[in-house]
């Protein structure tokens, strides 16, 4: 085969990493894990850390999505070698390739470093993620701890339990929800509403007073609509209201809203405090001045100053959805995910959420489904009261001064 030609032609050649980069981009994900013996000689016989580094990357860049791999015959001789190299970034990535290939030694590593808080907390995210894709059962007893802690990974640890039901862990979440940041909360409410069970509970805590309705952004809600699931869809149309409406209704509440904010007599905007409403029912998804969400389209640029573009938009979301904002759900081990593509090869989906980034491999998806409807369902203005309309106007149309706060 090719990639044995040349680990035999090149093997010795420092600087050969980019054709192992381009080789594993391109084909290694059709190919089976054997083809990977004959790199993983290279690995060990070639004493030069970058080229031992740009195979390693070809190979996570080639495989990244699938869950494990296969271990080639020639891990178990390489590993122990790589492990003790003097670049920490060859250890680095060859540890999570070895996770990859279910080497316990490796799993045992990032277990080490998830747990070492002197480590730099970008290395404790990328080992806590890397447990969660393999879905090592020890791990969610070590994110039934970091949910607690006040600490850099709280919010990778919630988002994390997305992938898996359990019910004492989304009990936990709930008991602190109060105590969280703005930005956990809304991980906390993501989390919660991507299965069934979860949602319920969360709708429980909305009925108990423990997390605030109004804390549902229009992506929560979105999610929540996508579940498809009776109880939760009855709930959500008596505390959030009609979520389609009839053209003529669409008419009548532009009219309505345009005669508010213009003869309404609502006093002058507070573009601070319209700033405050923007991050609470936009920012998740759009982005405006520079700062917000990927998922939706831009604002800053937009007809912003444009009454009647902006009220058409927030009463219509769905009258023009361009192709790139075009949502899809798709179902993965009981798990509902909804969100924007932003990537897809033949092996893993790639999913962007206003609140993560989530690769799914292919063979898992149990179903998938584009929606004909924007993320941002329609009644949104209905939870603003007068003012927090006027002031949220205001501030889409200003010059964006001030900065949005987390």
């Amino acid at each position: 085969m090719i990639l044995r030609w040349l680990s035999c032609r090149f093997s010795r050649t420092v600087g050969v990493g980019w054709v192992f980069i381009w080789l594993m981009s391109v084909s290694f994900s059709l190919h089976a894990e054997s083809e990977l013996d004959p790199l993983i000689e290279v690995l060990v016989e070639v004493n030069d850390p970058q080229v031992q580094l740009d195979i390693l990357t070809g190979i996570q860049a080639a495989t990244r999505g699938q869950r494990s791999l296969d271990m080639p015959a020639t891990w178990r001789r390489a590993y122990p070698l790589l492990r003790k190299s003097g670049n920490r970034q060859v250890r680095q990535r060859s540890m999570l390739l070895a996770a990859r290939f279910q080497d316990q030694r490796a799993i045992g590593d990032l277990f080490a470093v998830l747990n070492d808080k002197q480590e730099p907390p970008a290395w404790r995210q990328t080992a806590l993620t890397t447990l969660v894709q393999l879905r090592v059962p020890q791990i969610q007893k070590h994110l039934s701890t970091l949910i607690r802690e006040r600490g850099p990974l709280r919010g990778d640890a919630i988002r994390a339990l997305a992938a898996f039901e359990n019910p004492q862990l989304t009990a936990a979440l709930i008991k602190q929800y109060k105590s969280l940041s703005a930005r956990e909360q809304q991980d906390t409410i993501s989390t919660l509403c991507s299965r069934r069970e979860s949602a319920r509970s969360l709708w429980t805590a909305i009925e108990n007073k423990q997390i605030p309705v109004d804390d549902l952004s229009a992506y929560a809600v979105r999610q929540l609509m996508a579940l498809e699931d009776p109880v939760i869809s009855e709930k959500l149309a008596v505390s959030w209201g009609s979520l389609r409406f009839t053209p003529q209704d669409r008419k009548m509440r532009l009219a309505k809203y345009k005669q508010m904010l213009v003869n309404g007599n609502l006093g002058v905007p507070d573009v601070e405090a319209g700033k405050a409403v923007f991050v609470r029912t936009c920012a998740s998804c759009h982005e405006l001045f520079g700062e917000g969400g990927k998922v939706g389209p831009k604002l800053t640029g937009s007809q912003r100053t444009n009454l009647d573009y902006l009220l058409e938009n927030l009463i219509d979301p769905n009258a023009l959805i361009g192709r790139d904002y075009q949502v899809t759900t798709v179902i993965a081990e009981g798990r509902v995910i909804t969100g924007i593509i932003a990537d897809e090869s033949i092996a893993v989906l790639t999913i962007r959420t206003p609140t993560d980034t989530i690769r799914i491999p292919v063979d898992e998806i149990e179903a998938r489904k584009k929606s004909p409807v924007s993320m941002m369902p329609e009644g949104m203005l209905d939870k603003l009261t007068p003012q927090e309309l006027r002031d949220l106007i205001a501030y889409i149309g200003s010059d964006g001064s001030s900065k949005i706060k987390e």
